[in-house]
Formats: structure tokens, C-alpha cells, sequence
């Protein structure tokens, strides 16, 4: 990711920038050993690779609520905006 942000393909609005090395480390973006027999992770398809966006959504459900993942978030630069009534998005799915 920083590479794709040093070489223009995307960038960050504003002063914060992405913290590459601990986002890999709070998310397990990156899979070493992934286990072709028996796959367990979605880095399985990405070729030991977890984006992102997949990991959102993962810790989404498993924290039951926007609100929970907070601290998540957080590692990501940018504004935050919950859905006020989570119960009606949850179950608009």
C-alpha cells in the first residue's frame, strides 16, 4: 500500500498518512503459511494476502456493531460515520 501511495495510485487526504506496518499487524493482512489442504482464511484467495476492506467486514460481524470497532477505525486515516439504528441496517442485509 505504501508503494501504490508513493507512486500516486492513491492518496490519503490530509496530513495522516497509513501506518502500513501496523495495520498488516492489527488486521493479519498477510498470511505466511497458508494451508492449501485446508483453507481457514480468506488470504487462501488472495495468495496470502487479507484486503482490507475483508477484514472490515469480518471484524464488522464479529464485533456485532459499527460502534465496537471503533478502535479498529482508528488504524485508518479519515472521518468515521456510524449508521444511526445499526439494529435496521443489520437487518436490512
Amino acid at each position: 500500500m505504501i508503494n501504490m501511495q508513493e507512486a500516486g495510485l492513491f492518496r490519503v487526504k490530509g496530513k495522516d498518512t497509513i501506518d502500513w506496518g501496523k495495520l498488516k499487524k492489527e488486521f493479519s493482512l498477510i498470511t505466511e503459511e497458508v494451508n492449501i489442504a485446508n483453507p481457514n482464511s480468506i488470504s487462501y484467495v488472495y495468495g496470502g494476502y487479507a484486503p482490507l476492506s475483508i477484514r472490515f467486514i469480518e471484524i464488522l460481524f464479529e464485533k456485532e456493531g459499527f460502534k465496537n470497532m471503533a478502535s479498529w477505525l482508528k488504524l485508518v486515516p479519515g472521518p468515521q460515520k456510524y449508521p444511526e439504528n445499526e439494529r435496521e441496517f443489520f437487518e436490512s442485509l
